[in-house]
Protein backbone atom coordinates (compact mmCIF):
# COMPACT_ATOMS: atom_id res chain seq x y z
CA UNK A 1 0.00 0.00 0.00
CA UNK A 2 2.99 2.33 0.75
CA UNK A 3 4.73 1.78 -2.73
CA UNK A 4 1.33 2.66 -4.37
CA UNK A 5 1.06 5.42 -2.18
CA UNK A 6 4.67 6.32 -3.31
CA UNK A 7 4.21 5.91 -6.82
CA UNK A 8 0.85 8.54 -7.15
CA UNK A 9 2.86 10.68 -5.24
CA UNK A 10 5.71 10.97 -7.32
CA UNK A 11 3.35 10.77 -10.81
CA UNK A 12 2.02 13.83 -9.02
CA UNK A 13 4.72 15.57 -8.37
CA UNK A 14 6.13 14.97 -11.82
CA UNK A 15 2.68 16.56 -13.24
CA UNK A 16 2.82 19.35 -10.98
CA UNK A 17 6.96 19.78 -12.64
CA UNK A 18 5.64 19.88 -16.32
CA UNK A 19 3.17 21.99 -15.40
CA UNK A 20 5.10 24.57 -13.64
CA UNK A 21 7.58 23.72 -16.88
CA UNK A 22 4.85 25.03 -19.34
CA UNK A 23 3.81 28.02 -17.40
CA UNK A 24 7.40 29.27 -16.90
CA UNK A 25 7.92 28.43 -20.52
CA UNK A 26 4.40 30.52 -21.68
CA UNK A 27 5.54 33.95 -19.78
CA UNK A 28 8.50 33.92 -20.78
CA UNK A 29 7.91 33.51 -24.37
CA UNK A 30 4.87 36.50 -23.77
CA UNK A 31 7.54 38.88 -21.85
CA UNK A 32 10.16 38.13 -25.10
CA UNK A 33 7.65 38.95 -27.19
CA UNK A 34 6.10 42.09 -25.52
CA UNK A 35 9.72 43.19 -24.72
CA UNK A 36 10.66 42.87 -28.74
CA UNK A 37 7.46 44.32 -29.78
CA UNK A 38 8.03 47.22 -27.52
CA UNK A 39 11.66 48.00 -28.72
CA UNK A 40 10.41 47.73 -32.22
CA UNK A 41 7.89 49.99 -32.02
CA UNK A 42 9.81 52.70 -29.70
CA UNK A 43 12.84 51.59 -30.27
CA UNK A 44 15.74 53.89 -32.28
CA UNK A 45 15.84 54.41 -35.90
CA UNK A 46 18.91 53.07 -37.71
CA UNK A 47 20.01 56.38 -39.51
CA UNK A 48 23.60 54.55 -40.23
CA UNK A 49 24.71 54.80 -43.82
CA UNK A 50 24.89 56.19 -47.02
CA UNK A 51 21.98 58.32 -47.98
CA UNK A 52 21.46 60.36 -51.54
CA UNK A 53 19.46 62.68 -53.54
CA UNK A 54 19.94 62.89 -57.07
CA UNK A 55 18.10 65.01 -59.67
CA UNK A 56 18.81 64.87 -63.09
CA UNK A 57 18.71 68.18 -64.62
CA UNK A 58 18.38 69.67 -68.43
CA UNK A 59 19.80 73.02 -68.94
CA UNK A 60 19.05 73.49 -72.27
CA UNK A 61 16.07 71.63 -74.14
CA UNK A 62 18.02 72.26 -77.43
CA UNK A 63 20.96 70.07 -76.35
CA UNK A 64 19.28 66.98 -75.18
CA UNK A 65 22.39 64.55 -74.65
CA UNK A 66 24.06 67.61 -72.10
CA UNK A 67 22.55 65.99 -68.99
CA UNK A 68 23.60 68.10 -65.27
CA UNK A 69 23.33 66.29 -62.02
CA UNK A 70 22.22 68.12 -58.74
CA UNK A 71 23.12 65.85 -55.61
CA UNK A 72 23.27 65.79 -51.55
CA UNK A 73 24.45 63.12 -50.05
CA UNK A 74 25.29 62.57 -46.32
CA UNK A 75 26.85 59.71 -44.58
CA UNK A 76 26.08 59.24 -40.85
CA UNK A 77 27.47 57.29 -37.97
CA UNK A 78 25.11 56.09 -35.41
CA UNK A 79 26.00 55.31 -31.65
CA UNK A 80 22.54 55.09 -29.96
CA UNK A 81 20.76 57.78 -30.17
CA UNK A 82 23.88 60.08 -31.25
CA UNK A 83 24.35 60.96 -34.90
CA UNK A 84 27.80 62.22 -36.64
CA UNK A 85 29.09 62.33 -40.34
CA UNK A 86 29.12 64.58 -43.10
CA UNK A 87 27.42 65.73 -46.42
CA UNK A 88 27.87 66.78 -49.73
CA UNK A 89 26.52 68.56 -52.22
CA UNK A 90 27.20 69.97 -56.18
CA UNK A 91 25.53 72.17 -58.13
CA UNK A 92 25.16 72.10 -61.95
CA UNK A 93 28.04 72.37 -63.50
CA UNK A 94 29.53 71.80 -60.68
CA UNK A 95 29.68 75.48 -59.98
CA UNK A 96 29.50 74.25 -56.27
CA UNK A 97 31.19 71.24 -54.67
CA UNK A 98 31.27 71.64 -50.77
CA UNK A 99 31.31 69.07 -47.79
CA UNK A 100 30.65 69.54 -44.07
CA UNK A 101 30.07 67.97 -40.80
CA UNK A 102 27.18 67.46 -39.10
CA UNK A 103 26.22 66.46 -35.39
CA UNK A 104 23.16 65.19 -33.61
CA UNK A 105 20.83 63.36 -31.60
CA UNK A 106 17.96 61.06 -32.18
CA UNK A 107 14.36 62.09 -30.18
CA UNK A 108 11.73 59.35 -30.32
CA UNK A 109 11.18 58.46 -34.47
CA UNK A 110 13.58 61.55 -35.65
CA UNK A 111 16.91 62.89 -35.46
CA UNK A 112 18.07 66.75 -35.53
CA UNK A 113 20.98 67.58 -36.61
CA UNK A 114 23.36 70.46 -36.88
CA UNK A 115 25.17 71.22 -39.92
CA UNK A 116 27.87 73.67 -40.94
CA UNK A 117 27.72 75.68 -43.28
CA UNK A 118 31.01 75.41 -45.44
CA UNK A 119 30.31 79.06 -47.24
CA UNK A 120 30.75 80.76 -43.61
CA UNK A 121 32.76 78.46 -41.06
CA UNK A 122 30.93 80.49 -37.77
CA UNK A 123 27.51 79.57 -39.40
CA UNK A 124 25.44 76.88 -38.42
CA UNK A 125 22.10 75.10 -39.41
CA UNK A 126 19.69 72.57 -37.76
CA UNK A 127 17.64 70.33 -39.89
CA UNK A 128 15.62 67.29 -38.93
CA UNK A 129 16.11 63.67 -40.61
CA UNK A 130 12.72 61.65 -40.56
CA UNK A 131 12.58 58.39 -41.67
CA UNK A 132 10.05 58.21 -44.85
CA UNK A 133 6.60 56.62 -43.82
CA UNK A 134 6.46 55.54 -47.05
CA UNK A 135 9.66 53.50 -47.62
CA UNK A 136 10.54 50.42 -45.56
CA UNK A 137 13.46 52.35 -43.93
CA UNK A 138 15.39 53.05 -47.31
CA UNK A 139 14.27 56.58 -47.26
CA UNK A 140 14.37 59.54 -44.65
CA UNK A 141 13.34 62.90 -45.35
CA UNK A 142 15.85 66.53 -44.56
CA UNK A 143 14.01 69.40 -43.68
CA UNK A 144 15.66 72.64 -42.66
CA UNK A 145 14.60 73.38 -39.51
CA UNK A 146 16.95 76.97 -38.96
CA UNK A 147 18.80 77.82 -42.11
CA UNK A 148 22.47 79.33 -41.70
CA UNK A 149 22.80 82.85 -42.38
CA UNK A 150 24.79 83.45 -45.37
CA UNK A 151 24.81 82.25 -49.06
CA UNK A 152 23.90 78.24 -49.04
CA UNK A 153 22.80 75.79 -51.17
CA UNK A 154 21.87 73.36 -48.91
CA UNK A 155 18.51 72.50 -49.39
CA UNK A 156 15.76 73.26 -47.57
CA UNK A 157 13.38 70.02 -48.00
CA UNK A 158 14.04 66.49 -49.97
CA UNK A 159 13.87 63.15 -49.85
CA UNK A 160 16.94 60.90 -49.61
CA UNK A 161 17.16 57.43 -50.58
CA UNK A 162 19.45 55.05 -48.53
CA UNK A 163 22.45 53.64 -50.86
CA UNK A 164 23.40 50.00 -51.58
Amino acid sequence: MNTIRINRTFKIIRTFRTTLYIIAVFFLATFCTASAQNNKSSGIPDLSGSWKFEKIVRQNKKIKSRIELISFSLTIKQNGDKITGKYEYLTTNATRIREGSISGKIFGVKGIIRFENPEYSNENGLADLVPSKKGDGDEINWVILQAPQGDSFIPAKLTLKKGK
